[in-house]
């Protein structure tokens, strides 16, 4: 078993659940990868992944609910090529690697990508929200 493998299940639960939880509150698409690890081979942010992105019209990305050291960075950078805004929330992310976890950000943040808390997310995505509606279930998420 691998240090991946080993990460506490309640863990990786709980992040999914509130990245879940955040994409419902805002409204926006959440692209699900779990099902892609179903073969065991390595995690690769290939063509047809990022035809899956471009298919959702969206100019930017939140990501997490995944491994610093493999999905979320390759993703982060991949959109960067590509020119799409990406904000890491770096609270619901995990890493087999929890030392280097500054060191994925960092490359993340060179790259011209965003790391930032759940709650910076949350108190920016109502900051550009003016419906009442919508603006509830994000407040939700603060309390």
């Amino acid at each position: 078993m691998n240090r991946a493998d080993s990460l506490e299940k309640g863990a990786l639960e709980g992040v999914l659940g509130s990245g879940a939880a955040l994409s419902a509150a805002g409204n926006f698409p959440i692209l699900d990868l779990r099902h892609d690890r179903s073969s065991g081979a390595p995690f690769l942010a290939d063509a047809d992944l990022m035809s899956r992105i471009t298919l959702m019209g969206r100019n930017g990305l939140v990501i997490c609910g995944g491994l610093l050291d493999g999905a979320v960075t390759q993703i982060s950078l991949a959109a960067l090529m590509d020119g799409i805004d990406v904000f890491v929330c770096v609270d619901l992310t995990l890493s087999a690697e929890p030392d280097k976890t500054d060191l994925f950000l960092s490359r993340i943040s060179t790259c011209g990508g965003h790391t930032m808390s759940y709650r910076q997310i949350v108190l920016e995505l109502l900051s550009g929200e003016r419906d009442e509606a919508k603006r509830a279930p994000l407040e939700a998420l603060l309390l």
